[in-house]
């Protein structure tokens, strides 16, 4: 799943100049649709685990089903202009804590940067959040694409669960 993500990803990199000025839930459009046309089963904005506020059930960016129409992997997505910590913290947060009721071996947390220096926000990201592992030489693209891997320990058991992280980036709107 991680090399149909990243490479669906690279594809949007080509499109940059329309994506730049797109909001993050047109980005997952694109992503559910480019998917599904590869046939994966992908809903979106699905209902499920608990939201921030525990008192209900969270709204998920993007779920892919398997052939039974069943969970098998989350992904949540963001867009960051910068190295917002509050913004980073709060989506990994929700992947983590909140939506995975199901048991997903692996989760999927999705960032659209739009900046200048992807290398440098890259560096804080997996700083702040503590990545396992960066894994971006297993993929082609090191310029407009990091991947990274979360390791998190399912309770008093010796499985772990594992969270990607990819970060694609669409650059800055040109000053005029």
């Amino acid at each position: 799943m991680i090399h149909f993500l990243s490479e669906t990803l690279l594809r949007f990199t080509e499109r940059r100049a329309k994506i730049i000025s797109e909001l993050e839930d047109d980005i997952n459009d694109r992503l559910k649709e480019s998917l599904n046309s590869r046939g994966i089963i992908v809903s979106d904005q699905s209902r499920g685990g608990y939201s921030g506020s525990g008192k209900g059930s969270g709204e998920r960016d993007l779920v892919i089903l398997n052939e039974y129409g069943q969970q098998e992997a989350i992904i949540e997505a963001m867009v960051l202009t910068s190295a917002a910590k509050k913004t980073m913290s709060e989506h990994y947060h929700k992947l983590v804590n909140n939506y995975n009721t199901h048991g997903n071996p692996a989760d999927y947390l999705i960032t659209y940067a739009k900046v200048k220096n992807l290398n440098y926000l890259w560096k804080q990201y997996k700083s702040h959040l503590g990545l396992d592992g960066d894994i971006t030489d297993n993929f082609v693209d090191k310029a407009n694409i990091k991947i990274g891997r979360s390791d998190i320990k399912i309770d008093d058991t010796e499985q772990s669960r594992h969270i990607f992280h990819i970060m694609v980036n669409f650059g800055v709107i040109p000053e005029s």
